[in-house]
């Protein structure tokens, strides 16, 4: 089997995928009736139109911000080529006479959505599916973070080539983009505090937030003065080596008592230049107390001779309050969300746990694909070794359906389980250090070697301009196509999630680590 995924993966050049916003020629489009297709002149139709081009042939992929399409990252290129084959299993569940958007966003921020719809250059560029309503709502639980970031003299020092970073880039600089990024995933309820810490001691940034709701994904202004404190911070003048056991012992006096139960995590970003822990000053029993779970993530350094931390007393005394420790890749961290993807499999775990494995409602967002407030039925998927690698999902607009189909979606959605779920009273932590590269761990018959340099999506050939691409029926002077027509019943739509996941689940545990990070 895993040879056969390797050969599919092997195979992606000659079977390119369509990005979004790379449009080609002798598509095989219909005329589907959507909400508003904001792209036709007002002239043509006064207000505006409600038909639009869409492809049901094939799937389109978006690129998560600041990507290359013509120098893809290894994750996106992999995730990209094994997901070609969901197409079928879209095509099963998507009708053309009763619009719905179908999608998958993987962990690399690769976003697969189907039918084929197109967008503006800007949108394509802005879209981050890892951080839309319906990806967190289905993996995510309440949860009070505090995030701990390395501010020791050593930080300031230049990161090294394997990084890809421009010149002096510095592993604070790493640090600070990683948690800017981890910010805005975040979900409504949720707590947050940051505090630097070097050899002075510890400082909070500033009072803990509570992130507000969805009102917009892209823009989270209860979080704006944060990240700006995170982006101001600089690395301290004093070599001596960072305190984080002060730091860990202020951060965990520091949850406070909430309306709702939730998670109490820390998250530390460090070179791993701190000093050594010591059993009787470190706070393992306030840890055990608040049920607190740490994660350490370690930036890797060109002239390190203990990478894991091997020699120092992290290692008993972290697995000694359960918690975990993982060396980041240092490419990865170009891709920041993927590089602390083991942080989002720890809460996507306990969410799946919490909905018994069922498929679970967002909160009410606004759709990107129509004019229309959407509930999205979302399931996260997981890989052979049980790590995350994507959420799968389904808009449901219930102003659009027949009236008895509503009236059961409406009905059945009362007992759904919505939004972000209330952590559960008890939650059993598992210590997991990591103490070799997971290059080293991964299967050798199906390495990332076998990935194309590029030719992984397919390169534009339709120079037309959008309206053009995208206008028809009363919006435009071409005829639609005749097509067929079918009925969709959406209350079972959650079930039929399961189908695209188990699709996905075959392809995509090749290449991944037998001893990818577990919590």
């Amino acid at each position: 089997m895993i040879d056969e995924l390797a050969d599919l993966v092997s195979s992606c050049k000659s079977e390119c995928s369509r990005e979004r916003c790379r449009p080609l020629t002798e598509e095989h489009t219909l005329c589907a009736k959507v909400d508003k297709n904001e792209y036709c002149p007002k002239s043509n139709v006064g207000s505006g139109c409600n038909q639009m081009w869409l492809n049901y042939d094939r799937s389109y992929v978006t690129l998560p911000p600041n990507s290359n399409s013509d120098a893809l990252q290894t994750e996106m290129s992999k995730d990209i080529c094994l997901q070609r084959p969901m197409d079928s299993t879209f095509k099963t569940i998507s009708f053309p006479d009763h619009y719905s958007y179908t999608y998958y966003g993987s962990t690399s921020g690769a976003w697969r959505s189907f039918p084929g719809r197109d967008a503006t250059d800007q949108k394509c560029a802005n879209f981050e599916c890892r951080r839309r309503p319906w990806y967190l709502d289905g993996i995510s639980v309440a949860k009070q973070v505090k995030i701990l970031i390395d501010t020791g003299n050593s930080m300031g020092i230049g990161v090294t080539g394997e990084y890809q970073r421009p010149l002096q880039t510095t592993y604070l600089h790493v640090a600070i983009d990683i948690t800017s990024s981890l910010l805005q995933t975040l979900s409504p309820g949720d707590w947050v505090e940051v505090w630097s810490f070097n050899t002075s001691g510890a400082v909070s940034l500033g009072a803990p937030v509570n992130v507000g709701p969805y009102t917009d994904p892209n823009s989270r202004p209860e979080l704006r003065p944060l990240d700006n404190s995170v982006r101001a911070l600089t690395h301290s003048a004093d070599p001596a080596p960072s305190d984080l056991a002060t730091a860990i012992t202020k951060s965990v006096s520091s949850f406070q008592s909430t309306a709702t139960q939730t998670l109490k995590v820390i998250i530390v970003f460090t070179d791993g230049l701190f000093s050594d822990f010591n059993t009787t000053t470190f706070p393992t029993a306030l840890i055990a107390q608040n049920r607190v779970k740490i994660i350490l993530f370690k930036l890797p350094r060109n002239s390190d001779s203990d990478p894991f931390l091997l020699k120092t007393t992290l290692q008993p005394i972290l697995c000694g309050v359960q918690g975990s420790f993982e060396l980041l890749e240092a490419p990865a961290t170009l891709n920041p969300l993927y590089a602390i993807r083991s942080y989002f499999s720890y809460l996507a775990k306990i969410h799946e746990d919490i909905v018994e494995s069922k498929a679970t409602w967002s909160n009410v967002y606004k759709s990107v694909s129509q004019e229309l407030d959407a509930v999205t039925v979302t399931a996260p998927a997981f890989d052979k070794q049980g790590s995350l690698i994507g959420v799968a999902g389904i808009d449901v607009f219930l102003s659009e359906m027949e009236s008895r189909t509503r009236s059961l979606v409406v009905a059945d959605l009362s007992n759904r389980r919505r939004g972000t779920q209330p952590a559960p009273a008890n939650v059993t932590f598992v210590c997991s250090y990591q103490n070799q590269s997971l290059e080293a761990a991964a299967p050798t018959s199906c390495s990332s070697t076998l990935l194309p340099a590029d030719g992984v999506l397919c390169q534009a050939t339709d120079t037309r301009n959008l309206a053009d691409r995208v206008c028809c029926g009363q919006c435009s002077t071409v005829p639609p196509p005749p097509y067929a027509w079918w009925k969709i019943l959406l209350i079972c739509v959650a079930s039929l999630l399961g189908i695209v996941i188990s699709s996905l689940a075959l392809y995509c545990y090749c290449c991944r680590p037998n001893n990818e990070i577990m919590f």
